[in-house]
């Protein structure tokens, strides 16, 4: 096998996902948070903050997204109560804060109140046109002003009892007063209020319609300016829509500055095109190369796709237990069994599948997250770098990840069908249902997962076979490209066509004249060939070196991969290893030549003591020996004496005792 040296994984960067690459623009009126600054906005603020969690390749977000921005253009002069702001789920670095407040499924829009802890998670909602946000967020106001919970710097949303009470709450800075007079539902009061809380210089209240019966005043809403000799005029007669109340109420202003914090909609500068709005200063992702790959399966596609799975998708849910934790363990199987990866990147899955398959406990996305990336290795690993070639998109909302994910499917599909000739039938959907549940579970965008699930609902009458499970996938791909043609999600420089285009198999259509007729044995094969693991071009194949011309820049540090760390620290690892090698021959050399100096010493000694003449030497002298001899003989000579001495006593003391003979 051939390896990818580190300079094959340094150059050649093609995408990061960034802040900057996500939905929303400094041009839009929606607030952009970050990691780096959500808590510190969000939190103990005196504000509502209206957030929408988003995934930027998602295509019900790309879709959703003018919506928002029209929102946020409409409640612009409601952001001392309401701020409208977003977070990019797309992006590693949100992935702690989207797993803390979404479960599953994007776009999500949720709510934070004033003063809110790390602990609340706040309401979620549901509705998705301008009036419908615009009423949940009213409500909510509403809702918290009626339990005490607005702060003090909010404007009053609750209705007069009695006209003369507007006089008891108008200050100095209030040069003008206005009522408005509205049913009891009537939001148009409230929104008003809401319109005019950054003009100072004017103060807004409601009344309800049962209040004002003994005024003569018949139709509601109405708006009125307060007089200072009580006197009542009414302002924008004939009309009863809000953005006229607050035109109106600006017109009586009549400040530069009032002007300037209008929030009456205003085309942008950009302009629109086809009914959505176009910055024309929007940035171009210059990090992108310009070249356009050739239209194939690249194994940098399918890595990429893999690492967004793994480290954000699935790490971004709370609990994944239950039918969740089934699905997942289910994916994993389908992966370690059919993905063509490369042997470190398989060695990694089965890592993973092994732990997972054991796991009998309830798991949360930072549990995973830890686990499979301490069961990554030098030899089996998953590269944490994200970069498209194939599926490389003209902005980074453009294609990416989706593209990747309906890549790995088809390849999933394929690869069960080159390795099911053998295969019992009941298992030819299996591919099939390890999709199926994932789309259910993780997929991030939930409209884009309900239409697949939608079109899987066939799949038990349909798919009978391999066969029919790749030819199923290639139409369900082909389907959702037609219901996306046109759509604000599409990229212009990849039109959503039916796939394969005449021109990469010319044999699998009969007709083209706006009808399509599919030879689908054509089509299998071509399938067959174009998503076959034979055919996929390796991340080490030189048909990519255009991408290293892109990019002559250096990476910093947060865009190394996990494999590329690792030989990093390797390689700071081995020059540690080598200075510790060099100072270790450093010091027995140092030994080896006091040694040998030491017995130059001696040798030198030694030599010098054989050519001195005899002297003494030590503790003893040649005098001292003659004495010690001396002394030795004349003990001796002692002892012989006193030996003799007591023989001849001992002898004459026995005849002394014996008896005479007569």
């Amino acid at each position: 096998m051939i390896y990818p040296s580190r300079l094959d994984l340094t150059v050649g960067f093609l995408m990061i996902i960034s802040a900057n690459a996500g939905l929303y623009s400094d041009s839009d009126d929606v607030f952009i948070l970050t990691s780096d600054n959500f808590y510190e906005n969000v939190l103990k603020s005196e504000k509502i903050w209206n957030i929408e969690f988003y995934n930027s390749w998602c295509g019900h977000c790309i879709h959703f997204a003018p919506t928002y921005k029209e929102l946020a253009t409409d409640t612009k002069g409601w952001t001392p109560v309401i701020q409208t702001a977003a977070i990019d789920c797309a992006e590693k670095d949100n992935r702690d804060i989207c797993m803390k407040y979404v479960d599953m499924g994007y776009p999500t829009l949720k709510l934070l109140g004033p003063n809110a802890s790390k602990n609340d998670s706040g309401p979620q909602y549901y509705v998705r046109t301008v009036e419908e946000i615009e009423a949940a967020l009213t409500q909510y106001a509403t809702n918290l002003t009626i339990l005490g919970a607005a702060p003090q710097s909010w404007p009053n949303l609750l209705p007069l009892v009695t006209v003369e009470a507007i006089w008891n709450e108008a200050r100095a800075e209030h040069k003008h007063l206005a009522l408005v007079f509205e049913d009891e539902q009537s939001l148009v009061g409230r929104q008003v209020i809401l319109d005019m809380s950054t003009v100072r210089n004017i103060l807004v209240r409601r009344m309800t319609k049962k209040s004002m019966a003994k005024f003569g005043i018949n139709h509601f809403p109405s708006l009125f300016l307060v007089m200072k000799d009580g006197r009542f005029k009414e302002l924008a007669q004939g009309k009863t829509e809000r953005k006229y109340f607050t035109e109106a109420l600006y017109d009586v202003v009549k400040t530069e500055s009032a002007a300037q914090d209008s929030p009456v909609n205003q085309e942008s500068a950009a302009g629109k095109k086809d009914g959505v709005s176009v910055d024309k200063n929007d940035p171009v992702d210059d990090t992108q190369p310009q070249n356009v790959a050739k239209q194939a399966v690249y194994m940098q596609d399918l890595e990429s796709t893999l690492t967004y799975c793994f480290r954000q998708e699935i790490a971004i849910h709370r609990e994944i237990q239950g039918d969740k934790l089934s699905a997942l363990r289910q994916f994993l199987k389908i992966l370690l069994k059919y993905f063509p990866g490369r042997e470190e990147v398989t060695k990694f899955l089965l890592n993973v599948n092994r732990w997972l398959k054991d796991a009998s406990w309830d798991l949360s996305g930072i549990h995973w997250v830890h686990n499979i990336d301490s069961l990554q290795s030098v030899d089996a690993f998953l590269p944490e770098t994200i970069k498209w070639i194939g599926c490389h998109g003209s902005k980074p909302q453009f294609r990416g990840y989706p593209c990747g994910m309906w890549t790995l499917f088809h390849t999933l599909t394929v690869s069960a069908y080159q390795a099911g000739k053998n295969t019992p039938k009941h298992l030819y959907r299996e591919a099939l249902e390890a999709i199926k549940g994932y789309m259910e579970n993780f997929f991030g965008c939930s409209v884009c997962s309900s239409h697949f699930l939608k079109m899987a609902e066939s799949t038990e009458e349909t798919v009978h076979s391999g066969r029919d499970a790749v030819l199923w996938l290639w139409n369900a791909h082909n389907q959702a490209n037609k219901r996306l043609s046109g759509d604000v999600s599409e990229d212009p420089t990849h039109k959503k066509e039916q796939f394969p285009s005449k021109d990469l198999c010319p044999g699998c259509r009969y007709s083209d004249d706006g009808h399509i007729e599919w030879n689908e044995g054509k089509v299998l094969e071509f399938l067959v060939n174009f998503y076959g693991s034979e055919h996929i071009v390796p991340i080490e194949d030189e048909s990519v070196s255009y991408e290293e011309k892109s990019f002559k820049g250096k990476k910093d540090k947060k865009e190394l991969d996990w494999w590329e760390k690792q030989q990093r620290g390797k390689d700071l690892e081995k020059i540690l290893q080598l200075r510790q090698h060099k100072k270790h021959k450093e010091e027995e050399k140092k030994k080896v030549q006091s040694v040998s100096n030491g017995k130059k010493v001696w040798k030198e000694r030694l030599k010098k003591d054989v050519m001195m003449p005899p002297q003494s030497k030590g503790w003893f002298s040649s005098v001292d020996l003659g004495l010690c001899a001396m002394f030795y003989v004349i003990c001796i000579v002692i002892i012989i004496i006193l030996y003799y001495q007591l023989s001849i006593r001992r002898k004459n003391n026995l005849f002394k005792h014996c008896p005479k003979l007569s």
